[in-house]
């Protein structure tokens, strides 16, 4: 077994080792208006608008804005539950596909991404 955990540990230190980070900006347009948010994966965390989000981990900064992050099934693919100023979304990104939507108050809007 320990064998196996070490053979994992530098199958994922290789991964990250030759992992390139992904970049993007995705634009928001809803009836609130726009939103423009920077994401960056780095093949272990997510980094949005400077902030740095440990994939599983939880932020609180104790003035109205709380951010967890999970793994999706698919490659690259994440939810970012936030609260951001007192306002929940959810946002689901997908690096691979180059995709995001963001869920707030009842609407679904389709992020922008390049």
């Amino acid at each position: 077994e320990r064998k196996q955990k070490e053979k994992k540990r530098l199958a994922e230190e290789k991964r990250l080792k030759n992992f390139k980070p992904i970049s993007m900006t995705c634009t928001y347009s809803g009836q609130g208006g726009v939103k423009v948010f920077k994401w960056v994966f780095d093949g272990k965390n997510i980094n949005m608008e400077g902030m740095n989000l440990k994939v599983g981990g939880e932020i609180d900064d104790g003035m109205g804005t709380t951010i967890s992050t999970k793994k999706l099934e698919g490659r690259d693919n994440f939810q970012i539950d936030a609260v951001l100023g007192f306002i929940p979304m959810t946002m689901t990104v997908n690096f691979a596909e180059r995709s995001s939507v963001m869920n707030t108050m009842g609407m679904s809007i389709y992020g922008t991404c390049f």
